[in-house]
């Protein structure tokens, strides 16, 4: 009777487990997004080839290449934005001190000097600025093009469309552009990421393999509803029906 009451009692347990506590669930996606987080700060700040290809080995090829478009980003944004603000404080430094010009070779050499330090410091303002700008705008583009990969499972100039109309979009709200910048960015972006796109596809169509990914691609020029291309390394060229 008692082994009976203990099988019994197995059997219940087995049946209505205890439910996982909230530590229990959290932790291992805790401890997968802070294993990511430090591979992604391990590949950014890394120093030297061989730390960068160990933190790179840990990334997925989407991850990287996000990566990437933030810091060319930051960098294209960064030179924009140096240039902006000092040409901007320069003009602004020439209007404030219209009436009160130098008389002597002294007072025009601290002049210069004055005006090239203002154009300096707002310029790495502007810089850094425009900088985190551009990186998110880059990163947030290489983003939702990876994610529109993952919903149509293929890497064709549809999905780069689709992510440079996100992008400027999402450019428009966060500087709460005008109904007709809001346009010109839209337009700008799809006319962008168009172009983007297709020149992705003819480098895989040429050389079968992937210009983000460095992995190898079997189709290109992918149009949903009716087919793609295969690559010219393939046997034959064919229209795919999907």
């Amino acid at each position: 009777m008692e082994k009976m009451s203990r099988d019994t009692q197995d059997t219940k347990e087995q049946a209505n487990p205890e439910p996982l506590s909230t530590s229990q669930w959290t932790t291992p996606i805790l401890s997968s997004g802070v294993s990511s987080t430090y591979n992604v700060l391990a590949y950014i700040t890394a120093l030297s080839r061989k730390s960068r290809a160990e933190a790179r080995a840990e990334l997925s090829a989407e991850t990287v290449w996000t990566l990437q478009l933030g810091m060319a980003g930051a960098i294209g944004g960064f030179i924009s934005g140096f240039y902006l603000g000092g040409r901007q404080r320069s003009y602004q430094f020439l209007a404030e001190n219209a009436h009160r010009r130098p008389q002597t070779v002294g007072g025009w050499y601290y002049y210069h000097k004055y005006k090239n330090y203002e154009i300096a410091h707002f310029g790495f303002k502007s810089g850094f600025k425009y900088a985190g700008r551009f990186a998110l705008i880059s990163a947030g583009f290489g983003a939702a093009e990876a994610v529109l990969e993952q919903v149509t499972g293929k890497e064709s100039w549809v999905n780069t469309v689709g992510a440079g109309l996100a992008a400027s979009v999402a450019f428009s709200a966060a500087n709460r552009l005008t109904r007709q910048y809001t346009k010109y960015a839209i337009l700008f972006g799809l006319g962008s990421s168009l172009m983007v796109g297709l020149l992705q596809d003819s480098y895989g169509w040429v050389y079968g393999e992937s210009v983000k990914y460095n992995r190898p691609r079997s189709d290109a020029f992918w149009i949903p509803g009716v087919g793609a291309l295969t690559t010219r390394s393939s046997d034959d060229q064919k229209l795919i029906n999907l």
